[in-house]
């Protein structure tokens, strides 16, 4: 039987040593850190920002930038 502490764990992944383009905030974070919750973004930053949970699927992004993935640039050009 799965404890509650151990489905999160389950459900969680950590992507670090990437390069994150900070939209909000018109930065890059270097050496950033994400962790995914339930399959959502729940916490983003640079490595002395974020505490990184122990035991969980990590991810080494090797210095490659991560983009937000929900841009909309759906427009209609009209005259």
């Amino acid at each position: 039987m799965n404890t509650s502490k151990e489905r999160t764990r389950d459900e969680m992944l950590v992507l670090e040593n990437g390069r994150i383009l900070d939209i909000e905030n018109e930065r890059f974070i270097e050496r950033g850190v994400i962790i995914v919750r339930d399959k959502l973004i729940s916490d983003t930053g640079s490595r002395g920002e974020v505490e990184t949970p122990k035991n969980v699927e990590t991810i080494d992004l090797k210095g490659n930038a991560v983009l937000p993935g929900l841009i909309d640039a759906h427009i209609h050009l009209t005259t």
